[in-house]
């Protein structure tokens, strides 16, 4: 016999026992009808409401014993399918920047695809922002010609993306571009070769070839500018910026002038900035040492010395010497040629005179190259000590003499006539360690007097100082013997 249990949700139908499955009723009804049913049979059974599956109820298992489905576990996802981990497979989600199966791209994901595979020349590929298309907003269409050297073109224009001839290697030159924007044109660069009487790249000037500069036009006075041997500076070594020449002459008064008149052509090391200057050209007539001095100029001068008109090529400078005047010695040889600047310590200017001195040593006051009684005189008042005498007593302020023999033969040098107890000593130079002979008295008298033989054109040094350090007037008297 078949039997069929109504549960809820299902229905039997007649006698063939088949199950019919209805609409379920909500949670709250299905209680409701459980409790009417309890209560109208009071022999509740034990069984929830769900849909039962299988076939007819009676031959095969009991009701209870086969699986019973009671709807969705609360744990499980959406429609009834259980949680777990999430599906490898690519999202569909638009705007997690990766391609989902219906997607054509998502956000800067474009696939395979950029501006070019769109048929442009370059730009950034977008993506539509339902990730259903291409975005080529922002692609671009590259146009040689418009002076921007864009995407693929190595320049455009005057555009060379930072390049220059000297950047490929070149000496120099211009650089272009080709008419296609596809390479640089270097035709045009150049590779210099000092030497060829052509300026090219780098080079300032070559040979001859000066690009119209002169030394006026490079601050001098005149005479012939040049171009160095590796054709990237000129050579001003044969310009002149002296104001007076004077030769090889020696002396006192060589040269005067006023430098109130003057311009400021050389800056000197030790005048404070200097001001208006004058510059007297000077020629040794033969080796040795000279002395220049301003001695007697009107105003505090500074005098220096350079060996060219180029303002580093300084070779001595000095502002105060006697008083306010100035003095500098340099060892010359024969025929050297340099620059003495006449200039006034803080930019005072004013009368000025240039005394040059042919001495062997920078101690020289006074140059002597005759013979004489007396053949020099003056003062030690007031002087100070150049050199010191072994025969002094302590020496004491003196005058140095150079004394040039006019021939041959023995000297007699002696201080006879001078008002003081006198010492005199001859060396060959300012070193005290070079003294020759020295005396303090001679014949019977507080004078001195010393002998040396010497040949024409030699040259000593003659120190007249006092002993035990007097001053006073004195006389120098040279015969030869």
């Amino acid at each position: 016999m078949v039997g069929c249990l109504a549960l809820g949700g299902v229905s039997c139908d007649g006698a063939d026992g088949r199950v019919n499955v209805f609409s379920p009723q909500t949670t709250a009804e299905a209680a409701d009808d459980d409790d009417d049913d309890d209560d109208e049979s009071g022999d509740g059974d034990g069984l929830t409401s769900g849909v039962v599956t299988g076939g007819p109820i009676g031959d095969g298992p009991e009701p209870d014993s086969g699986p019973i489905d009671d709807g969705p576990d609360p744990d499980d996802g959406p429609g009834g399918q259980t949680s777990g981990p999430a599906d490898d497979g690519p999202s569909n989600v638009c705007g997690d920047n990766m391609i989902g199966d219906d997607e054509v791209c998502d956000g800067p994901d474009t696939g395979a695809e950029n501006c070019k595979t769109q048929g442009f020349d370059g730009g950034d590929l977008g993506c539509t922002p339902d990730c259903g298309g291409l975005d080529t907003s922002q692609c671009v269409d590259f146009e040689c010609g418009n002076g921007v050297a864009e995407g693929d073109e190595a320049c455009d224009g005057d555009d060379l993306a930072g390049e220059d001839c000297l950047s490929l290697g070149y000496d120099g030159g211009e650089l272009t571009c080709k008419a296609d924007c596809s390479e640089l044109d270097p035709h045009f660069c150049v590779t210099a070769e000092c030497g060829d009487d052509m300026v090219e790249g780098l080079e300032l000037c070559d040979g001859s070839v000066l690009g119209g500069e002169t030394c006026a036009s490079q601050g001098f006075i005149g005479g012939e500018l040049g171009c160095t041997e590796t054709c990237t500076a000129f050579d001003a070594s044969a310009c002149t910026c002296d104001d007076f020449d004077a030769g090889g002459q020696t002396g006192t008064v060589v040269a005067t002038g006023n430098t109130g008149a003057d311009d400021d052509t050389l800056s000197i090391s030790c005048a404070m900035g200097g001001g208006a200057d004058h510059i007297v050209a000077f020629t040794a007539p033969s080796a040795g040492q000279y002395v220049f001095e301003t001695v007697d100029s009107g105003y505090d001068t500074a005098l220096a010395a350079f060996d060219s008109c180029d303002v580093t090529s300084e070779l001595a400078c000095n502002d105060d010497a006697a008083g306010q005047q100035s003095q500098i010695s340099l060892n010359l040889s024969a025929g050297q040629t340099i620059l003495l600047v006449v200039d006034g310590w803080n930019g005072d200017t004013g009368p000025w005179v240039l005394n040059v001195n042919a001495g062997t040593d920078s101690c020289v006051e006074t140059t002597v190259d005759v013979m004489g009684s007396p053949a020099a005189a003056g003062n030690t008042v007031q002087q100070d000590e150049d050199i010191s005498q072994s025969c002094a007593n302590g020496g004491a302020v003196d005058h140095l003499l150079r004394f040039v023999a006019p021939e041959t033969g023995t000297y007699t040098i002696n201080t006879f006539g001078s008002s003081y107890d006198t010492a005199l000593a001859a060396y060959t130079s300012c070193d005290p360690d070079s003294e020759l002979v020295c005396n303090d008295d001679a014949a019977g008298t507080q004078q001195s007097q010393i002998s040396l033989g010497m040949t024409a054109g030699q040259e000593v040094l003659l120190a007249i100082s006092g002993f035990a350090g007097q001053t006073g007037n004195w006389e120098l008297n040279i015969t030869l013997d």
